[in-house]
């Protein structure tokens, strides 16, 4: 049976490694709790508390086997039921980040896409995750989406420096890449709903050649092409092919599409008359 005095060391040493804790001095709150459980080893408070620490310092099995520790002492402490979880998800996508990043590395994007995906599921507010996210978004070419991932790790982290070159990087490949035409319809109203409708699904768009022709009233003479980025054209007739398979005025549903192999040459250089028409 312990002694009050032991006790009472225990308690002061607990004590001043929440204190410690509080400060952000996690390694010396670390010792404090250590000097705890020296004297009490069966404390499960003190054995939540250097969970918590472990898992501050990012020793996430560590801190697992402590909340562990803590419950099978304590099964009713809810709050190390609750760390314990926590730190188990972490743990996860920490490993799915690792393992993301080492199948990028072997040139398995897909999968490392996948595991990617997966970590930011169990942690979305990771930016390393969203950095990661980004570069393998880049590539597959959908530099739109990638410039937002690393964005998305900006917002978490503003100093998080590697996002920054990589935004960088990809905001400037945006600016100069070409804009292809994805459909062409004979009432420019339509090419503005379809236009519309890819800007929801963010996407950037554009509709050019309306003003060729306006002598038959709403209609014209050239249609109204839909242009988007090179690297957006995949995922932009997906969404219009969607959009019109599922539409209910078979008018609007039936116009012409323009062949691919008529699109295909139909490109645009320039981001000054995209961003002008926008």
């Amino acid at each position: 049976m312990e002694t009050n005095e032991t006790s009472l060391q225990a308690e002061v040493h607990l004590a001043q490694a929440a204190a410690l804790e509080t400060e952000g001095a996690l390694e010396a709150a670390l010792l404090e709790c250590d000097a705890a459980l020296s004297l009490l080893p069966d404390w499960a408070d003190a054995h939540y508390l250097r969970g918590t620490l472990l898992a501050g310092l990012e020793r996430l099995p560590e801190a697992i086997a402590e909340f562990e520790s803590a419950l099978t002492l304590h099964p009713g402490l809810h709050d190390a039921r609750e760390e314990w979880i926590a730190a188990q998800l972490r743990q996860a996508a920490r490993d799915n980040l690792e393992r993301a990043q080492r199948l990028r590395a072997e040139s398995d994007i897909e999968r490392a896409y996948l595991a990617c995906r997966f970590a930011l599921a169990l942690q979305p507010e990771w930016a390393a995750g969203h950095n990661l996210h980004g570069l393998l978004l880049e590539s597959f070419g959908e530099y739109a989406r990638a410039l937002d991932a690393f964005r998305q790790a900006l917002d978490l982290d503003p100093e998080f420096e590697n996002a920054q070159q990589n935004a960088q990087r990809v905001s400037t490949q945006l600016e100069e890449e070409e804009l292809i035409a994805v459909a062409r319809y004979i009432n420019p109203a339509q090419a503005h709903i379809a236009r519309d409708l890819l800007i929801m699904e963010g996407i950037d768009a554009i509709v050019t050649d309306e003003s060729m022709g306006n002598l038959l009233g709403m209609l014209s003479i050239g249609g109204g092409r839909v242009m988007v980025r090179a690297s957006d054209v995949d995922r932009a007739q997906e969404i219009l092919g969607a959009a019109f398979e599922s539409a209910e005025d078979e008018d609007f549903a039936d116009e012409d599409f323009a062949d691919e192999d008529d699109l295909a040459d139909e490109a645009l250089v320039g981001e000054e008359d995209f961003e002008s028409d926008k």
